[in-house]
């Protein structure tokens, strides 16, 4: 057996345990979000541990092979930031990005660029609630704003939200490209 035979044979198995323990983090986030959904408001703990584990998602799933999980991850990230209130609706909402990356690791390959586009547009937006207030439209535009994380940040792009665009969001310009 050669070096680059056990290395591979080593990633492969690496990858695999990802795939499973991904989906063991899986499970708990959505066991995080029943429960949320039968409290009635008072979860912010509860909520950070769900953000702390989608943020890991994000880190660790480019490194495995799956681009995609950690470009959902991102976005919900981003709808997180954007949303103006969490509640019922956007519990929901972010079920949706949990199913989605669920999905993905339950078929065991990343999708292809088309599909992954797919995927990523059909996830929902903070805008949406927000443009129904304020009698926006909801644009199929996406703005990426590149600002450092502060109020600043959260200010801006729940106003780009609230005028219907998909807002995505990076620290730096590197991080942007």
């Amino acid at each position: 057996m050669t070096k680059k035979t056990s290395f591979e044979e080593a990633m492969v198995r690496f990858r695999l345990e990802f795939i499973e323990d991904s989906g063991d983090r899986l499970d708990e986030i959505d066991a995080q979000i029943n429960r949320m959904h039968e409290m009635d408001g008072g979860f912010e703990g509860l909520f950070l541990e769900l953000q702390r584990s989608v943020h890991t998602l994000k880190g660790s799933a480019g490194s495995y092979g799956f681009p995609t999980i950690s470009a959902i991850a991102h976005g919900l990230e981003d709808y997180i930031e954007t949303a103006e209130t969490i509640g019922r609706k956007e519990l929901g909402d972010v079920q949706a990005f949990v199913d989605a990356i669920r999905r993905i690791f339950e078929s065991g390959d990343d999708p292809s660029d088309v599909e992954a586009a797919a995927i990523l547009k059909a996830l929902p937006h903070a805008a949406a609630d927000v443009a129904t207030i304020s009698k926006q439209t909801v644009k199929d535009v996406s703005v990426v704003l590149v600002m450092p994380l502060s109020v600043q940040r959260k200010i801006i792009a729940g106003e780009l939200a609230s005028c219907g665009f998909r807002v995505a969001m990076a620290e730096t310009g590197v991080a942007a490209i």
